[in-house]
């Protein structure tokens, strides 16, 4: 188990470049400092808090990414860890869904909605943007464990309109 420091993150600040905002960062085991060990890198997710068995920190370590074929799960203090936060997710074309067709937005355009990437979580504001090549939700806030593989949907006022597998 690796944590990451909260200061090995710079500041991209440029709003605009949807792919560097959507994107995971990926660690390296030079990143950070050992502080555990644990029996496999697939027990854990993004976000999760319990079952680290490390203590000793002044704040509670999340898990901030895994790494699965090196058998690594990277680790930050404090449920604000830059690592932890994004304020956009990428969704394969192919992997987006529309409810309704009618109200599908053509590339190049945008669309405000709410949108949520968890089951009960209270719909966050954001804006949609489809591209050639992929499909970008910006949020307003940064959201906390965006995780490859949930969904995100989104929805005008309480109708929803579609929903996408996240990258």
């Amino acid at each position: 188990m690796i944590e990451i420091p909260q200061t090995y993150y710079k500041e991209s600040g440029d709003e605009v470049d949807l792919p560097a905002q959507s994107q995971q960062l990926r660690y390296q085991f030079s990143d950070g400092k050992i502080v555990g060990t644990h029996q496999g890198a697939y027990f854990f997710t993004i976000g999760q808090r319990k079952g680290l068995a490390v203590g000793g920190t002044p704040d509670p370590l999340f898990v901030i990414d895994t790494d699965v074929e090196e058998n690594i799960v990277y680790v930050g203090q404090g449920k604000n860890h830059a690592g932890l936060l994004r304020k956009a997710l990428k969704v394969n074309i192919e992997d987006v869904h529309w409810v309704r067709d009618d109200l599908k937005i053509p590339e190049g355009e945008t669309m405000e909605v709410m949108a949520r990437i968890r089951y009960r979580q209270p719909l966050q504001k954001a804006i949609i943007y489809p591209k050639v090549d992929a499909f970008y939700v910006l949020f307003e806030e940064p959201q906390s464990a965006i995780t490859p593989g949930q969904f995100v949907a989104w929805y005008q006022e309480e109708e929803l309109l579609g929903s996408g597998i996240i990258v």
